[in-house]
């Protein structure tokens, strides 16, 4: 299986029902955090300050527990 050239190309290629689960999901997510502690990466079109302060929190505690 060739690897698609983006997550648009790859999600055209699953299964209706994989599709569908995977869509609802990038639905949910609103902020992401790299573990290495840089910024966090959130949807502009939501309130996510306090999920974003969140993810810096648990990032900085799996680091010190490291």
């Amino acid at each position: 299986m060739q690897k698609p050239k983006s997550v648009e190309a790859y999600l055209e290629s699953l299964p209706e029902e994989r599709r569908s689960a995977l869509q609802k999901l990038r639905e949910t997510i609103v902020a992401a955090a790299p573990e290495d502690g840089g910024p966090a990466v959130s949807d502009p079109f939501r309130v996510t300050l306090d999920v974003a302060e969140l993810l810096r929190l648990r990032s900085s505690q799996l680091r010190a527990a490291a």
